[in-house]
C-alpha cells in the first residue's frame, strides 16, 4: 500500500504600465483619443494531490484526488481623455477531481475492472465596469464517468470482453449585472455497451466489436436524444516479424503524397527489406 500527498503553491506580483495614444480623422474634424493605463496583477495559486495505491495478488486499487484553488486578482486605473476609470477583476477558480480504478482477478479465466471519475469546477469572477458598477459571472462544470469491463477467457488466445459505462457533463453559467440576471445550462449524457470478441496470437490480432450508444443532450429547454450502433472490426498481422525471421533487415517508411506536390491526402507505407547475406 502506498499513499502520496503533494502540495504546491505559487504567488506572483508583477506590475505593468502602459501608455497608448490613438488618432483618427473624422469627416468634419480631427479627434484625438488618449488613454493611459496602470495595472497590477497578483497571482496566488495552489495545487493539491493525494494518491492511494494498493497492489495485491488478485486486487489492484488506484485512487487519485486532485484539487486547485487560486486567489488571483487584477486592479488599476485607466485615464481616458482625462477621465479616471477604476479597473478591478477578481477571478476565483476552484476545481476538484477524483479518479479511481479497481482491478479484480476472479479466477484464472475471468477478470473484472471498474473505473470511476468525478470532477467539479467553479469559476466565479467579479468585474468592475467603466461606469463603476460590477458584473458577476459564475461558471460551474460538473462531469462524471463510470465504466466496467468483464473479460472471460474462452480458449487459448480467444476471449470475450463486455464493456459497459456512461459519462455525463453539465455546464452552467450565471450572469448578474445590476438588476439583470441570466442563466444558461448545457448537459450531455452518454451510455454505452459494447461486447467484443478478441483473438490474439503472436502474429495475428482479431477483434469484433458492435458498439451500442445512447446520447442525450439538452441546452435550455431544447432536448436531443439519439441511439446509434457502430460496429467495427480490426485485424492486425505482424508481417515484419516474418521478414525478420527470414533474415531481412527491415526499413519501413511512411510517405505522405501531399508533401511531394500531389493534391491528395494519400498516405502509403513502403517497406524495404535487405537480406543479411
Amino acid at each position: 500500500m502506498r499513499i502520496l500527498w503533494q502540495q504546491t503553491g505559487s504567488s506572483k506580483l508583477p506590475k505593468t504600465s502602459r501608455y497608448t495614444e490613438t488618432q483618427y480623422n473624422d469627416v468634419e474634424e480631427k479627434a484625438v483619443i488618449t488613454e493611459a493605463q496602470s495595472r497590477t496583477a497578483q497571482e496566488n495559486q495552489w495545487n493539491l494531490s493525494l494518491d492511494y495505491h494498493q497492489n495485491a495478488s488478485n486486487v489492484n486499487v488506484q485512487n487519485t484526488l486532485t484539487g486547485y484553488v487560486d486567489f488571483d486578482k487584477g486592479y488599476g486605473t485607466s485615464l481616458l481623455n482625462g477621465k479616471n476609470v477604476q479597473l478591478d477583476v477578481k477571478p476565483r477558480h476552484r476545481s476538484i477531481r477524483d479518479n479511481m480504478m479497481l482491478g479484480l482477478k476472479l479466477n484464472e479465466k475471468r477478470y473484472i475492472s471498474l473505473n470511476l471519475s468525478a470532477a467539479y469546477s467553479y469559476l466565479p469572477a467579479t468585474m468592475l465596469l467603466f461606469n463603476g458598477s460590477q458584473e458577476r459571472l459564475d461558471m460551474k462544470v460538473r462531469s462524471m464517468s463510470a465504466s466496467t469491463s468483464l473479460t472471460q477467457v474462452l480458449a487459448k488466445g480467444l476471449s470475450l470482453v463486455l464493456n459497459v459505462g456512461g459519462n455525463g457533463n453539465v455546464e452552467m453559467m450565471d450572469v448578474v449585472y445590476d438588476t439583470t440576471t441570466g442563466h444558461d445550462r448545457y448537459s450531455e449524457y452518454k451510455l454505452y455497451a459494447y461486447p467484443s470478441l478478441e483473438y490474439n496470437t503472436d502474429k495475428l490480432s482479431l477483434s469484433l466489436m458492435p458498439s451500442m450508444n445512447l446520447l442525450m443532450r439538452s441546452i435550455g429547454n431544447e432536448h436531443d436524444n439519439r441511439v446509434y450502433i457502430d460496429p467495427s472490426m480490426r485485424i492486425d498481422y505482424k508481417i515484419l516479424s516474418d521478414l525478420i525471421e527470414c533474415g531481412y533487415k527491415i526499413y519501413p517508411h511512411l510517405y505522405k503524397f501531399e508533401q511531394y506536390g500531389v493534391p491528395q491526402n494519400r498516405h502509403r507505407i513502403i517497406i524495404v527489406g535487405i537480406r543479411n547475406d
